[in-house]
């Protein structure tokens, strides 16, 4: 699979329990690193970037100097779970509106009718 493809794969669907080499950027030698260290799933991953408050030039740098990616590993692995974040953890608008009046529209994220 080529690297586009595998980034597409990636940022397309949940993360459920992908193995860490399904990332983009991680495979041979890195993707060992990383499993012999405990990442052996790409939710391992997503939790420390999430831990470094989705800063990405800290969380490259970690994978830099942690476990001896390249620059472009750990730019193309940065990129592709700043992307997966936007798409599966953005709050929707939606949830944001606390305007709308009809009965069957919760007034948060929270909130579920019975309707639904």
């Amino acid at each position: 699979m080529n690297s586009s493809n595998k980034h597409q794969n990636f940022v397309s669907k949940p993360m459920e329990d992908k193995a860490v080499t399904d990332m983009p950027g991680i495979r041979g030698a890195l993707g060992k690193r990383l499993q012999k260290q405990g990442f052996d799933k790409a939710y391992m991953l997503l939790g420390k970037f999430v831990a470094h408050k989705k800063n990405t030039e800290k969380f490259a740098k970690w994978l830099r100097e942690t476990f001896g990616a390249s620059a472009q590993q750990a730019d193309i692995c940065t990129r592709s779970l700043q992307e997966w974040c936007e798409i599966f953890l953005s709050t929707p608008t939606s949830c944001l509106d606390t305007t709308t009046s009809r009965p069957d529209t919760p007034t948060s994220c929270l909130d579920t009718p019975t309707s639904w």
